[in-house]
């Protein structure tokens, strides 16, 4: 874990850079623009192949808009970037990257972990009071997931369909702002935030339907651990 103070900092660089050196590392490989930047720059000296992971960019405001254009200047340094699914290896190729530097890894899942249901009923009176249908999502609280329109829609839901309860796993900066918004809709005595949870396979057993509200996904590991 590499200290950095601020969006950018110098002795972050030198520190990952004399990291690399003192281990002998073959490869650097990393994700997510911020990782990328610190990537390439510690790189300069050291020359080792380097590696991106690109998941998703994620466009939210003009400070992103930003981020993401740099993300693409730096990714076309890279020996390697490694998209996640195929329509994140078009943006890639539509941003410039070198078709002979994309590789395509499509996201995976051990699907052993979901293979039990024990314990469902159990985890279901723990959360809920009486029976009915759980509909739930897994992700982090931000913009991009969508999670206030699942509340718009779970109004509507209870509207017709009383007997509803909605599961909300995951945490993050919108948390108190979606909890609110869920007591203005009248509905939050129905919808239950968990924050985060290391028992994901058990609550997706717990849940009768899940949904993906997200605005913008690469491959969401969310939906494949779900259809496990």
């Amino acid at each position: 874990v590499f200290g950095c103070s601020g969006k950018a900092d110098l002795k972050t660089v030198s520190a990952i850079a004399s990291f690399v050196r003192k281990n002998s590392f073959d490869i650097v490989h990393s994700h997510g623009y911020k990782s990328n930047i610190y990537a390439v720059l510690s790189n300069i000296r050291n020359k080792k192949p380097i590696v991106a992971t690109c998941h998703n960019w994620i466009v939210t405001s003009g400070k992103m808009s930003v981020y993401t254009m740099l993300d693409k200047m730096f990714l076309k340094r890279f020996d390697a970037v490694v998209p996640v699914s195929a329509s994140v290896r078009e943006q890639l190729l539509t941003a410039g990257i070198s078709k002979d530097r994309v590789f395509l890894i499509e996201n995976g899942i051990n699907i052993s972990r979901f293979a039990s249901s024990a314990g469902k009923e159990g985890l279901r009176s723990s959360l809920f009071k009486g029976g009915g249908t759980v509909i739930g999502t897994v992700g982090r609280l931000t913009v991009e997931k969508g999670h206030t329109y699942l509340l718009k829609a779970a109004r509507k839901v209870l509207d017709k369909h009383g007997d509803c309860f909605f599961l909300i796993v995951g945490d993050g900066a919108l948390r108190g702002a979606l909890e609110e918004e869920s007591l203005r809709l009248g509905i939050s005595e129905r919808v239950v935030f968990l924050g985060k949870r290391m028992d994901i396979p058990a609550l997706l057993s717990a849940m009768d339907i899940f949904v993906l509200p997200s605005l913008t996904e690469g491959q969401p590991m969310a939906l494949l651990e779900a259809m496990a």
